[in-house]
């Protein structure tokens, strides 16, 4: 299992770019709409991994979809690191595991092409802030079409601090290790989440 993205849910996509360009030196690409959600998203590569950011793009799709629906009411206080896509070796065991019904989701770029995916457990991971599971069809277009201008050089997720039940999320997850996820217990949520770069990690959201 690998983290594959992170989620950063935020009222306007374009001013968190800029906020995390600025405070962080992340820079983002554009991603796409999801149609059958209401939202939309930039992507920040980092390595084979990428920070999402995600908002409503469509309000009337999104207040019918559980997603958009979740985006909205989580994000009055601003932007927050709502959620973690987890990539397992075999999605469809896990599934099975699980007695989880995979569902599609797919993004159009701006180019005309898509981009498609499964996914497993999002309602799971919307209402305890567990890892969600996904598998992708293609991963062509899954880190954007362009390169990042400006900006640190992001090679991949260092770790992220989820809190939470640990022992409920270990079980959730199964035997399989997830290189770079720290279950810190407490209140679930992710705590913080840092970027590898030659300079050192970039941690998410600032520590005092």
């Amino acid at each position: 299992m690998l983290i594959d993205h992170v989620l950063l849910a935020t009222r306007d996509i374009d001013a968190a770019a800029r906020r995390l360009l600025d405070r962080y030196g992340l820079a983002s690409v554009r991603g796409g709409e999801h149609p059958q959600w209401g939202t939309g998203n930039r992507i920040v590569p980092v390595g084979d991994a990428y920070i999402e950011i995600i908002g409503i793009t469509d309000a009337e799709v999104a207040a019918t979809a559980p997603l958009g629906r979740w985006i909205t009411s989580h994000t009055t206080d601003g932007d927050v690191l709502a959620g973690v896509m987890i990539e397992p070796t075999d999605f469809d065991g896990v599934c099975t595991r699980l007695g989880l019904t995979p569902i599609p989701g797919m993004r159009d770029l701006a180019d005309g092409t898509s981009v498609s995916w499964r996914l497993a457990g999002l309602a799971e991971a919307m209402a305890q802030t567990i890892p969600c599971f996904i598998s992708w069809d293609s991963r062509k277009g899954r880190l954007g079409s362009e390169a990042p201008q400006g900006g640190v050089s992001a090679t991949g997720i260092a770790w992220l601090e989820l809190g939470g039940d640990a022992q409920a999320v270990t079980a959730w997850l199964g035997d399989e290790v997830v290189p770079g996820l720290r279950l810190v217990g407490g209140p679930p949520g992710i705590r913080a989440l840092a970027i590898s770069t030659p300079d050192g990690p970039v941690v998410l959201p600032e520590r005092p």
